[in-house]
């Protein structure tokens, strides 16, 4: 087989990332920044009313547990983590491409003051309550639960706020279509 066979083999498309053709969109679907931010709607205030819940419901009613608390707690770490993760990794991911790429009708500006009260909710998860979970995971302590109670206010309070941010530019979406 000669060099001229060779080239007329047909190819195998390459494993190797390749360039993309620049009018080819990254994603199949691209959607519009209006379409965005209805899913950031739904993402966030499906948090704000679950942040609410456990706020005023389920964290108050951990001091009711009793025996078998501690098996309670490890149980409720595993079930919320399956729920609030995915939710949560999708606000911030539509939260980012609305930063990015803002609907015409929304202040930049505010795009970035919602990431920032995301990574707020963020960092409050990771260094205040899910520690404080695992301090409660080896049994109820009064002050472990009262701290929890009184740090949970602030997350709870940064998530109404940006369901109160991204309920406003749900409004300035409908003043602009009309």
């Amino acid at each position: 087989m000669t060099h001229e066979d060779v080239r007329l083999l047909p190819q195998e498309p390459s494993l190797i990332s390749t360039p993309r053709p620049a009018s080819r969109p990254l994603l199949a679907i691209q959607p519009s920044p209006v379409s965005l931010l209805v899913v950031q709607a739904a993402l966030t205030w499906t948090l704000v009313g679950l942040i609410l819940t456990v706020q005023l419901v389920h964290y108050p009613l951990f001091s009711h547990v009793g025996a078998g608390y501690a098996t309670y707690q490890q149980e409720h770490v595993r079930r919320i983590t399956w729920l609030v993760a995915p939710l949560m990794l999708a606000e911030l991911a539509t939260g980012a491409a609305l930063a990015l790429h803002p609907p015409p009708f929304v202040p930049v500006a505010s795009t970035w003051v919602g990431l920032a009260l995301l990574a707020l909710i963020w960092l409050s998860t990771a260094l205040i309550q899910s520690p404080t979970h695992r301090h409660l995971a080896t049994g109820f302590d009064p002050a472990w639960h009262s701290w929890l109670l009184t740090t949970n206010w602030a997350r709870t309070l940064l998530w109404v706020l940006r369901g109160v941010l991204v309920g406003w530019w749900v409004l300035q979406a409908g003043v602009h279509q009309a």
